[in-house]
């Protein structure tokens, strides 16, 4: 139902409380962890090996390379990284 046709009580109901709200450190951590431009290296892998004329897709090669290299390198940094920032985080949090 379209928010303009809901009364006030209908409208409080659907709000989302403090206790549902994540605090700083989680979400830190959560968004640290996250996807590392797969999706990304996906269209890249997806891009056509020619065109329509039959020439070569010009520079498929080098941006599936560096789809890759951003993909280890955020993975290797971001991986590597995230014990130390769990850590970091606990001992501020106690």
């Amino acid at each position: 139902m379209q928010r303009a046709f809901q009364s006030k009580n209908e409208r409080r109901r659907h709000k989302i409380t403090a206790d549902a709200l994540l605090d700083f450190p989680t979400s830190l951590i959560i968004s640290w962890s996250g996807m590392r431009g797969i999706v990304s290296l996906a269209i890249a892998i997806g891009l056509p090996v020619t065109l329509e004329s039959g020439a070569p897709f010009p520079l498929r090669n080098e941006i599936i390379f560096i789809s890759v290299a951003v993909v280890l390198f955020t993975l290797l940094g971001q991986g590597l990284t995230l014990p130390w920032i769990v850590k970091q985080l606990k001992r501020h949090k106690s």
